[in-house]
């Protein structure tokens, strides 16, 4: 065999397990989670049981003003979101017409595949701890239709 066919195999081979490997490492890496949950909520919504897992979550500064929010979703399509302005943390932070820190909601499915929403009358959330790496906390409120949201928890693994 000549040096150049030797030289052509030899290269070859390389080239075929270069290729395995970078297929291997690229097949073999995880992969972000099309759907990420972040933690989860619970709460009473007129005495029925809402059992909810958080698919989104953060905190944004806009103007000098802090706001922390996630939106959770239940298996039977409802959902509960909560959004903090002048968030600092842990404390408690009051809804209502007169607190506009909190402007939660509640929606539910209506039969026309639309949905009605129904924002924070009264209420409160209380952030038990927060950190880097979780937000943990309480709330109850009463939304403008008159849904009584009670009970309610979440704890959050912050993205």
């Amino acid at each position: 065999m000549s040096k150049a066919r030797r030289t052509f195999f030899a290269g070859t081979i390389v080239s075929t397990l270069s290729l395995f490997v970078v297929l291997l490492v690229l097949t073999g890496c995880p992969k972000p989670h099309p759907n990420p949950i972040y933690g989860t909520v619970t709460a009473k919504v007129d005495g029925q049981q809402y059992n909810g897992v958080i698919n989104s979550t953060g905190e944004e500064e806009t103007h000098g003003i802090r706001t922390f929010f996630f939106m959770s979703n239940s298996d039977k399509h409802r959902y509960i979101s909560i959004s903090i302005k002048n968030y600092h943390g842990a404390g408690t932070y009051a809804a209502g017409p007169n607190a506009p820190q909190l402007p939660g909601g509640y929606a539910e499915p209506m039969y026309n595949d639309s949905t009605d929403t129904y924002f924070a009358d009264k209420g409160a959330v209380i952030v038990t701890s927060a950190n880097a790496k979780d937000v943990q906390g309480t709330f109850h409120f009463i939304t403008s239709n008159g849904t009584n949201i009670s009970d309610g928890s979440f704890v959050i693994t912050m993205p």
